[in-house]
């Protein structure tokens, strides 16, 4: 199903300004004022109302050059599931060797970084309410830790999409079906545990498997419950835990009915 864009049709937080006669949306004009060339060919995949954690990291990854087609991992698509959903909505176009960001999806990634640095500088605002403790964990710790402690490829992962290790599942916020009004697909009504982290092999290549095949039950998948034969890490004093914080998933209380006995002698 391509087309189907109409003259100033509202998509989130953009307006259709010019559209071709088979109905590809070919420029619209964000909620800012700022007109952007796009080219969105498909109604049911348009734009997200705004980019959020389901788009940021490869969006991030694509701005420093370190988005790669690989065949060899993602045997597909040749890129992750989010990263393809990205390029189907407008955000990403294909290039080489791997996608590079829209001017629509330069924007909008621009919008999220601005409402991450006001997000960021609230929580710094109110570090000082925080109880006595452990010394602060510092950036200069943290860089030794990743260049001393990290296998190799958990710092390849960190420069591309460094999210993937400092974001909390509790910070993620809605899903993308809630964000785009597609409310009735969401399934993340019901919270979603996240490991902290994987035991990896002998280089850090690859995460280090038990030897059952698939005999270890585990509740970190989106189609839980599954089993499986990874070596997870597990949070000893807390659980990270994704849930979706749309109203949408917070059900309306029944009718009660409280005359029931009411003229019962």
């Amino acid at each position: 199903m391509t087309g189907g864009f109409t003259l100033g049709q509202r998509i989130g937080s953009l307006t259709v300004t010019q559209v071709t006669r088979h109905g590809l949306a070919e420029r619209v004009r964000c909620d800012c004022g700022t007109d952007l060339s796009t080219r969105l060919e498909h109604t049911f995949l348009a734009p997200p109302e705004k980019v959020g954690h389901f788009h940021a990291p490869w969006l991030l990854a694509a701005e420093k050059g370190h988005l790669r087609y690989d065949l060899g991992q993602y045997k597909i698509h040749a890129l992750p599931n989010n990263a393809i959903d990205a390029l189907w909505r407008g955000l990403l176009v294909d290039a080489s060797p791997g996608p590079v960001l829209t001017e629509l999806g330069a924007h909008m990634l621009a919008h999220w970084k601005e409402r991450e640095a006001v997000r960021l500088a609230g929580k710094d605002s109110t570090a000082h309410l925080a109880a006595a403790g452990p010394p602060p964990f510092t950036d200069d710790r943290a860089a030794w830790i990743r260049e001393h402690a990290w296998p190799a490829a958990m710092r390849r992962t960190y420069g591309d999409t460094p999210g993937i290790y400092t974001g909390c599942p509790c910070q993620s916020g809605p899903s993308t079906w809630c964000e785009t009004g597609r409310h009735d697909r969401c399934g993340r009504g019901e919270p979603l545990r996240s490991v902290a982290t994987y035991i990896c092999s002998r280089g850090g290549d690859h995460p280090a498997t038990f030897r059952e095949p698939y005999a270890h039950k585990t509740d970190c998948s989106a189609t839980v419950p599954q089993h499986t034969n990874l070596a997870q890490v597990w949070l000893a004093d807390r659980v990270c835990r994704w849930i979706c914080p749309c109203d949408c998933h917070t059900a309306p209380a029944g009718p009660q009915q409280l005359d029931l006995f009411a003229t019962a002698p």
